[in-house]
C-alpha cells in the first residue's frame, strides 16, 4: 500500500501551528521562554514575522532573551541567533534585528562558535539598506564589543578584588575610571539618533509620527538620557511631536498611550515647560492644534 505525504504534512502543519502558539506566549511572558524551544531555531520562523513597532511585542522579544541569559544561563549560540537573524533577514524585519543586534547585541553565532558567514552575505547584500547597515563591518566589531559589556553590566561581580594599582587607588581617594559609564555616556548620541530615526521613519511612511512611536521612545531605559533633546529640525522635543498628532478621546488604545507616555515622563522628571526653537512649548502647541486630550493632560500637570 502507497502511504500518502498527507500524515507528513499534517504533522509538519501541527508542529508550525503549535510553534506560532509558543512565540505568541513567549511575547506576552518571557519566563514562558524554555530552552528546548530555541535548540533547531524553528520557533524564529514565527517570532522574525512580529511587529515590533507594537511596545509589548518589542518589550516581550527583548525580556525573553535576557531571561535567557539572566535566569537560565544559556550562551549565546545556544539560542541559535544564527538562526535568528537570519529569519529577521528573510523577512525584511528591521525593529526585529534592531532588538537581537543593537539591544541584545546578539551576533549570528552557530552553535560550534562560529559567527555564520551565510547570515553575513545575507545581510550585506540585502536591498534594504537599514537591514545591510547591521552587517557593516565596524557595526559588527562594535556588537562585539559591547556584548561583554552588556553581559558586565546585567551580572555584576559579587564582590570586587582590589589589587595591585587599585590598593594605590584606595589608599590615596583616587577613583578607578568607571569605564562602563563612559561608555554608556557615549551611547547617548546613539540613542538620540535611534529616536530620530523612528521618527523620520514615521513621517516617511505615515506622513507624521505615530502616537504609538512616541510612547515607544518614553519608554525606551534611555530616554531619560535624551528627553531634553531636539529631534527635528525645529527643535521639537518629545512632547512638541505629540501635540501634533490627533488624539481621538474616545479611542480607547490611544488614551491609553498617551497616559503612559505622560505617566513616563513625569517620572523621569520631563521639563515640561521646555520651549522647540519658535518659543513654543508643548502646550502651546497643542493648543494651537486643539488637542484637547493633551491640553487636558498638560493642564492637570501644571497644576500638580
Amino acid at each position: 500500500m502507497k502511504i500518502l505525504p498527507v500524515t507528513n504534512q499534517y504533522n509538519n502543519n501541527f508542529k508550525s501551528n503549535y510553534l506560532a502558539q509558543e512565540a505568541r506566549q513567549i511575547l506576552r511572558n518571557p519566563s514562558l521562554f524554555r530552552r528546548e524551544l530555541f535548540r533547531d531555531g524553528l520557533i524564529y520562523k514565527d517570532l522574525a514575522k512580529f511587529d515590533y513597532y507594537n511596545r509589548l511585542n518589542y518589550e516581550g522579544l527583548y525580556n525573553a532573551f535576557r531571561y535567557a541569559t539572566n535566569a537560565l544561563k544559556v550562551r549565546d549560540e545556544e539560542l541559535r541567533p544564527d538562526i535568528a537573524i537570519l529569519e529577521g533577514i528573510k523577512n525584511n524585519n528591521v525593529e526585529y534585528l534592531r532588538i537581537l543586534m543593537e539591544q541584545r547585541e546578539l551576533l549570528p553565532f552557530q552553535p560550534d562558535g562560529e559567527i555564520s558567514v551565510k547570515v553575513l552575505l545575507e545581510g550585506k547584500n540585502h536591498p534594504n539598506p537599514n537591514i545591510r547597515s547591521f552587517f557593516e563591518d565596524r557595526y559588527l566589531e562594535k556588537r562585539s564589543l559591547n556584548r561583554e559589556i552588556l553581559a558586565m553590566q546585567e551580572e555584576p561581580p559579587a564582590y570586587t578584588i582590589i589589587e595591585g594599582s587599585d590598593i594605590y587607588r584606595e589608599m590615596m581617594g583616587i577613583k578607578k575610571p568607571d569605564l562602563l559609564n563612559e561608555f554608556f555616556k557615549e551611547t547617548s548620541d546613539m540613542w538620540l539618533n535611534r529616536a530620530k530615526e523612528l521618527i523620520s521613519h514615521d513621517e516617511d511612511n505615515f506622513g507624521e509620527v505615530r502616537i504609538a512611536t512616541i510612547e515607544k521612545i518614553v519608554n525606551h531605559e534611555a530616554f531619560d538620557s535624551i528627553k531634553n533633546e531636539s529631534l527635528n529640525i525645529s527643535g521639537s522635543k518629545i512632547l512638541h511631536l505629540l501635540a501634533e498628532i490627533y488624539i481621538n478621546p474616545n479611542n480607547t488604545e490611544e488614551m491609553e498611550l498617551l497616559n503612559s507616555i505622560m505617566k513616563q515622563c513625569r517620572k523621569k522628571n520631563y521639563n515640561f515647560d521646555i520651549k522647540n526653537d519658535f518659543g513654543e512649548t508643548a502646550l502651546d502647541k497643542a493648543r494651537e492644534a486643539e488637542s484637547t486630550p493633551l491640553i487636558e493632560a498638560l493642564e492637570n500637570i501644571n497644576r500638580r
